[in-house]
């Protein structure tokens, strides 16, 4: 990804001075969801202060919940997910977003076993030649993209923020992943018993669950 650097300092990089214009209306998200992202993005030291207001009037479904387990919460976002399409809901509306490619290999396995189509947008080809499938990818590779329901499992201290990558530019690579929801967005993480480092603090800084 792209330092903040080339957008906090260009004027400093270019030596002269820059003109810079805000796009302060937001036309992808709901009011509290896009609240809950900028709530988060504002603990961001390197950044240019915004206030982007939202032009859709309705509200997101929004649920941050534990899971016992890793298994357990593939499981039932798998669960969720079919239940979705069962109720109408086209697979192509829903996206599983994860840090790693590692966690959407497992992410597919759990859809696939309970019978739900997905692509994986890190494999050289998508496994599924349907149409109509489930999206999982990297909150990298999910840039740019948008669908109706988000999933963002494992959002556990020590997968996100990654301890090999600089926490400005996770958080900021966190708010690309809650942003990316349109109208639901459901957020889990792994509780691990007497591990007071779960779920992730940026969690905490978008107001989905209470500081810990």
């Amino acid at each position: 990804g792209c330092s903040s650097e080339f957008i906090v300092g260009l004027a400093r990089l270019l030596g002269r001075e820059v003109d810079s214009h805000e796009l302060a209306i937001n036309y992808r998200n709901p009011p509290n969801l896009l609240a809950h992202a900028v709530r988060l993005v504002r603990h961001n030291r390197g950044r240019i202060p915004k206030s982007p207001v939202a032009a859709r009037a309705d509200m997101a479904e929004v649920l941050a919940a534990p899971a016992g387990s890793a298994e357990a919460e593939i499981a039932g976002l798998a669960h969720r997910a079919r239940k979705a399409i069962a109720g109408g809901r086209h697979a192509r509306e829903i996206a599983v977003l994860c840090r790693t490619n590692a966690h959407c290999g497992a992410v597919a396995e759990g859809l696939r076993s309970v019978g739900v189509p997905c692509r994986v947008r890190v494999e050289a080809e998508d496994r599924e030649d349907a149409a109509d499938a489930v999206t999982v990818a990297t909150y990298f590779r999910a840039k740019g993209l948008q669908w109706p329901v988000v999933f963002l499992p494992g959002c556990n201290e020590g997968l996100i923020p990654h301890p090999r990558a600089a926490v400005d530019g996770e958080r900021r690579l966190f708010y690309v992943a809650l942003t990316r929801a349109s109208q639901e967005l459901v957020a889990s993480w792994v509780a691990v018993p007497r591990d007071e480092a779960c779920p992730s603090r940026f969690l905490a800084e978008a107001g989905l669950v209470a500081p810990h």
